[in-house]
């Protein structure tokens, strides 16, 4: 059973998606608990249990490996996808890995 997280209460580790900060969370987030003007997305990963992030949806259920939540809304098609590959979501490495959505949310306002 997977544990669904507050978004106010979390520390999340920063990421970048398509070279823009986002927040990652192994965890599905509450939706509910995330302002106005951020967006969280699920990702899932590849078929074969590699752990490679493969896609991009509003909602993931098969796969999941994991959410983001963003101040941008994504491009997602017709059949609410955005596809994407390892060096598409990079995860920080530096002594600054975590932020809470607070701290998200000023240092990024939403659009």
């Amino acid at each position: 059973m997977r544990i669904v997280v507050n978004a106010s209460k979390e520390s999340f580790m920063r990421a970048t998606l398509f070279n823009h900060t986002v927040l990652f969370s192994p965890q599905k987030i509450d939706r509910s608990t995330v302002p106005e003007g951020y967006y969280v997305y699920g990702i899932r990963h590849d078929d074969d249990c590699r752990g490679e992030a493969c896609q991009i949806r509003r909602f993931v259920f098969v796969n999941h490996w994991g959410d983001i939540i963003t101040n941008r809304r994504l491009p997602l098609d017709s059949y609410g996808d955005l596809y994407i590959d390892d060096s598409d979501l990079l995860y920080a490495n530096d002594h600054n890995t975590s932020l809470y959505l607070s701290e998200y949310i000023r240092l990024f306002p939403a659009f």
